[in-house]
C-alpha cells in the first residue's frame, strides 16, 4: 500500500511502533503530508497529521522547566516577529487532538510529547502523573540507545513536573529512579549528565526527602576519576564535580569536605594550564590564562590558599616573558593614501601667518575623526567578520594580559577606539609633518608666534606658559622623549584649570583627605559643559587614560611606556590637543 492510501491512524500507528529517531523526529509524518496534501477527501487526515508535525518540531532544548520552544524565529520582511511552530496558534482543536493521543498511545515517547504539551499550555492534571512515569520510561530507552543528553533531559523534566504538582510520591519514586540509573549510567563510563540532574537535585533539598548525600558524593568522584582516565583535557568537566562535592560538604556542614574541595579546584587550574602548556599550539598562551583563573580563584578564597597567590604571581610574570617571542608572530601591512587629497589639504594653509595656521588646525577636521564614524565602521566589521567579533579580546601590556573583552557591546565598542585611533593616527602622521614644515618654510620666527598664541589663549595660565616654553623647544629640537614627558601633564593641568576658572570644584574629597580630581572625571565634567567638542573629548580620554586605547598619561605616570614609544607621533599628538584647547573660551550666558 502506498503511503498516500494510508489513513492517519495507520500512519501514527506505524510511527509509534518504529523507533522515534533522535533527529528529524518529524521527518515520516512530513513525507505523509506531502503525499496527500493534494488529495481532496484527505482534508481531515491533512489536518491531523499537521497537528502532529507541528508538535514534534516543537523544541525541547529551551530548559526542563520550559518544556516546548519554537524550533527556530525571526521576523518577517515587515519587521514582525515569528515563530515555528507558535504554540500561541494552536487553538482548542489541537489540545484535543493531543489529549485524544495521550490516551491511546502506549509509546513512553509519544505519551511524553502530549503530555508535555497539555500540561504547559492547559495545565491538564489528570494526565501529569502518568506523564512523569512516562518521562522515567523514556529514560530507559534512552539508556539503551545511549542517548545521555535526552536521558538527562527526561529525568529533569521527570522532577520538575513532580515539583510542579508538589507530589511526595511522584518526588521520591523519581529520585530513586535516579539514584538506580546514576549507577547504571557509571558502571557505563558515563557520567556526563550527572552533573544537571545533581545540581537540580542538591538546590531542591527542601523539596526530595532523605537525600542520600554520601552516594551523590561518592558518583561526583568517581565520575572525576573516570575523567582523569579517559578523558585527560576534561579538566572543566572534572571541576564540575568537584563544585557538586562542594556544595554536598555546604549542604552536610562538612567544613573539611568544602575546605578540601576548594583546594582541589584551585589544582585542577594549575594542573589544566601545565597540561595544555605542553599538548596544544600555542600552549604558553593557554597556560597564562588558566594560570590567571587560578590566580582569581585563589584571591576569591585567600582564607585558604593566601599562602599560593605570591607564588603564582611569580609563576605568571615568568610565563608571561617568553610568551611574546613564543606564542605572537608580528604581522605588518602596508598602506598607500592618495596624496593629492593631502596636497590640497596643506595647499589650504599655505600664504597664512603662523597663528592663523593654527587656528585652523584647531577648527578643522583635518586630524581628529568623529566618534560616530568610528563606532559606524566597527558596526559594519561586526557584520563582515562575525568570526573576528564573536573571539574575545584580550589586551597587553608588556607580556601582561591587562584586560579581557568579551562581551558583544564591549567588543564593539572596543573596536570603535581602535577605528577612531587608526583615524587621528594617520592624520597626524600625514598632516603634521607637512605642516609643521610649511610653518618653519613661512616664517622665520615661528616658535615666537606660537608661543604667542598660546599667551592669547584665554584659558592657559602664566604657570602653564613656562613649562610650554620648554616642551615646545624641546619639540622643535627633535627631543621628543623630554617633549612628551612636559606636555603631558600640562595637557592635564590645563585641563583642570578651566574647571576651575568655570567655578568647578578641582579636587574631591576621600577618606576625611582633598585630592586632585582624576583625569577621567575632569574629562567627564568637561563633557557636560556646552560647547566642548564630543570628539575631542573622546580623543583626549583614549589618547590619555583609556585602557583599551593608548592610556599615555597613566602608563607615562606608571613608568609603563618602553623608550621607544615616545616618538614624534606623540608630540605630535600632544601639542594638536594643546592647539585645540588654546582654541577655547568662555562666554557667559545671561539665562532669563
Amino acid at each position: 500500500m502506498e503511503l498516500k492510501d494510508k489513513s492517519f491512524d495507520k500512519v501514527i500507528e506505524e510511527f509509534e511502533k518504529a523507533e522515534i529517531p533522535r533527529y528529524e523526529l518529524s521527518k515520516k509524518l512530513k513525507k505523509y503530508f506531502d503525499s496527500i496534501k493534494e488529495i481532496k477527501d484527505k482534508s481531515e487526515d491533512l489536518e491531523k497529521v499537521r497537528k502532529e508535525i507541528l508538535l514534534w518540531d516543537l523544541s525541547t532544548h529551551d530548559s526542563p522547566k520550559t518544556l516546548f520552544s519554537p524550533m527556530f524565529s525571526g521576523k518577517t520582511k515587515n519587521g514582525e516577529d515569528f515563530h515555528y511552530p507558535d504554540i500561541s496558534t494552536f487553538d482548542e482543536s489541537y489540545f484535543e487532538h493531543y489529549k485524544d493521543g495521550f490516551a491511546k498511545t502506549t509509546n513512553p515517547i509519544c505519551k511524553c510529547r502530549y503530555g508535555d504539551i497539555l500540561w504547559q499550555v492547559k495545565k491538564e492534571f489528570s494526565i501529569i502523573k502518568e506523564t512523569i512515569k512516562s518521562h522515567r520510561d523514556c529514560a530507559n530507552i534512552y539508556f539503551d540507545n545511549e542517548w545521555d543528553n535526552e536521558l538527562c533531559d527526561s529525568l529533569l523534566r521527570a522532577l520538575y513536573l513532580s515539583f510542579s504538582i508538589n507530589d511526595s510520591d511522584s518526588i521520591n519514586e523519581t529520585y530513586k529512579f535516579i539514584i538506580e540509573m546514576f549507577k547504571r549510567l557509571l558502571d557505563k563510563n558515563r557520567p556526563r549528565f550527572l552533573i544537571e540532574i545533581t545540581n537540580l537535585i542538591l538546590n531542591s533539598r527542601d523539596k526530595i526527602k532523605c537525600i542520600d548525600y554520601n552516594f551523590l558524593e561518592e558518583c561526583a568522584k568517581k565520575s572525576i576519576e573516570i575523567y582523569k582516565t579517559e578523558k585527560p583535557d576534561s579538566f572543566h568537566l572534572q571541576r564540575s564535580f568537584y563544585k557538586i562535592i562542594l556544595n554536598i560538604g555546604k549542604a552536610k556542614e562538612d567544613k573539611e569536605l568544602v575546605n578540601q574541595t576548594r583546594i582541589n579546584i584551585f589544582d585542577s587550574l594549575i594542573e589544566e594550564a601545565e597540561w595544555k602548556s605542553k599538548n596544544y599550539p600555542n600552549g604558553i598562551l593557554i597556560k597564562n590564562s588558566f594560570l590567571e583563573s587560578a590566580l582569581k580563584y585563589a584571591y576569591d578564597n585567600k582564607d585558604i590558599l593566601e599562602s599560593k597567590v605570591e607564588d603564582l604571581k611569580k609563576e605568571i610574570q615568568k610565563n608571561s616573558s617568553n610568551m611574546s617571542e613564543k606564542a605572537f608572530k608580528k604581522i605588518e601591512t602596508k598602506i598607500e593614501i592618495p596624496t593629492n587629497k593631502i596636497e590640497e589639504f596643506v595647499k589650504t594653509f599655505e600664504g597664512k601667518d603662523t597663528i592663523a595656521i593654527l587656528q585652523a588646525i584647531a577648527f578643522g577636521s583635518g586630524v581628529i575623526p568623529t566618534y560616530d564614524s568610528a563606532r559606524q565602521n566597527a558596526e559594519k566589521q561586526a557584520k563582515e567578520f562575525v568570526l573576528q567579533h564573536i573571539i574575545p579580546v584580550q589586551l597587553y601590556q608588556g607580556d601582561l594580559v591587562i584586560k579581557t573583552i568579551s562581551g558583544d557591546e564591549d567588543k564593539l565598542e572596543f573596536s570603535t577606539i581602535r577605528n577612531f585611533m587608526l583615524g587621528y593616527n594617520l592624520g597626524v602622521n600625514i598632516l603634521m609633518p607637512r605642516i609643521v614644515e610649511l610653518i618653519k618654510k613661512q616664517d622665520s620666527n615661528y616658535l615666537e608666534h606660537i608661543l604667542k598664541f598660546f599667551e592669547d589663549a584665554p584659558l592657559i595660565e602664566e604657570e602653564n606658559l613656562k613649562f610650554l616654553k620648554d616642551g615646545l623647544n624641546y619639540y622643535f629640537k627633535g627631543e621628543t622623549l623630554a617633549c612628551a614627558h612636559i606636555l603631558t601633564f600640562q595637557v592635564e593641568s590645563i585641563l583642570r584649570n578651566i574647571l576651575k576658572i568655570l567655578g568647578v570644584p578641582t579636587f574631591s574629597f576621600k577618606n576625611g583627605e582633598m585630592r586632585a580630581r582624576m583625569l577621567d572625571d575632569v574629562l567627564l565634567a568637561l563633557s557636560t559643559i556646552k560647547g566642548f567638542d564630543k570628539d575631542f573629548i573622546k580623543f583626549l580620554e583614549i589618547f590619555l587614560i583609556d585602557l583599551r586605547g593608548e592610556n599615555l598619561r597613566n602608563n607615562m605616570a606608571h613608568g609603563l611606556c618602553e623608550y621607544k614609544y615616545f616618538d614624534k607621533r606623540i608630540c605630535d599628538l600632544l601639542l594638536i590637543a594643546l592647539v585645540k584647547i588654546a582654541s577655547y573660551h568662555i562666554t557667559k550666558i545671561n539665562e532669563k
